[in-house]
């Protein structure tokens, strides 16, 4: 049986080729070639990543032949490469990562809470370990001021550090459970996991389309 996670990557996946004409072909579309050079088909699809109604996450990146000049091609640009095709040449096509993270954050919030719930579990006190350093911050903490000063810096040092990290402990845990701590780390799970979707989306794409292989951002760390 299929397992949560492959079942929402390849819904991702195929919403995306759903969203998109069955006759896109923009793995086609050439690299350092003027566009006058293009066919009538290639130019279609490279108009075609400008289409609003569809749904690419591609980055588009030209160069001005004529003075050398890289730059990302937008709907306010492409008009100006349009009246000029032989100044222009296409030097990527890369995947649109932040848009496609931020789109899946808002239109698959049903699935990526179906994830967490798989994944992250609420934050609950373990009462064994959560005993053991109450008894042992009390302990220490006595130790620490019942000794002797002649007892050494040393050992005073080590009663109190190890008092300190049980107090830690103890804060740490209670604080986990408090609301807005818990509603912070959801926000941050939530982000991880349209991350991951994210990341299998771009691959998908990557290899889909034969997109230029640009240094990736750091999606995952």
């Amino acid at each position: 049986m299929m397992n949560l996670d492959q079942k929402i990557i390849d819904k991702i996946k195929a919403d995306y080729l759903q969203n998109l004409p069955k006759d896109c072909s923009i793995q086609h579309i050439p690299r350092q070639q003027p566009l006058h050079l293009f066919s009538q088909n290639q130019l279609d699809d490279f108009e075609s990543l400008f289409n609003p109604e569809l749904i690419f996450f591609i980055n588009i990146e030209c160069e001005n032949i004529k003075t050398q000049e890289t730059f990302d091609v937008t709907e306010e640009n492409l008009f100006k490469i349009k009246q000029s095709p032989a100044d222009f040449k296409i030097e990527s096509l890369s995947f649109d990562y932040t848009s496609a993270l931020i789109f899946i954050s808002f239109h698959y919030q049903d699935e990526i809470q179906a994830l967490l719930d798989k994944n992250f579990s609420k934050p609950k006190i373990n009462t064994l370990y959560f005993s053991l350093a109450l008894v042992a911050s009390f302990t220490f903490m006595y130790l620490f001021f019942s000794l002797p000063q002649d007892s050494g810096n040393f050992l005073s040092f080590v009663i109190f550090g190890i008092a300190f990290l049980c107090m830690a402990y103890l804060y740490e845990s209670l604080k986990s459970l408090l609301p807005k701590q818990q509603k912070k780390q959801k926000t941050k799970n939530t982000f991880y996991i349209a991350q991951y979707l994210a990341t299998h989306l771009h691959d998908f794409a990557d290899t889909h389309f034969k997109l230029d292989n640009l240094e990736r951002p750091d999606e995952l760390t």
